[in-house]
């Protein structure tokens, strides 16, 4: 993957609703970028406690997404623990990288 110049900008927001998880951020910190995928990093907050950093993947394989986009993410405590990751294929819905 290469890093891009330009400054990071984006937004997450991911939900777990079998595990009762929420987890967003407003600020992407880096991202790297190839031609169908995007690794992004930052701080999160995780069902409304600050205090956590993530990373998450997203691969946009064109249409339909299901079955060939691939989503992955891992959150960090502020003690650098791993507290979350959930990585596959999508069984629904659509991915798209908007990547420049």
């Amino acid at each position: 993957m290469e890093d891009d110049d330009a400054p990071p900008r984006g937004k997450l927001r991911y939900e777990d609703q079998g595990q009762r998880l929420k987890i967003q951020t407003d600020t992407i910190t880096r991202h790297e970028s190839t031609e169908t995928c995007v690794r992004t990093w930052g701080p999160a907050q995780v069902n409304g406690d600050f205090g956590f950093s993530f990373t998450a993947k997203g691969c946009d394989h064109k249409q339909p997404g299901v079955d060939r986009d691939y989503f992955e993410i891992t959150v960090w405590n502020s003690a650098g623990a791993p507290v979350y990751t959930k990585a596959g294929f999508l069984t629904g819905g659509n991915l798209q990288a908007h990547i420049r």
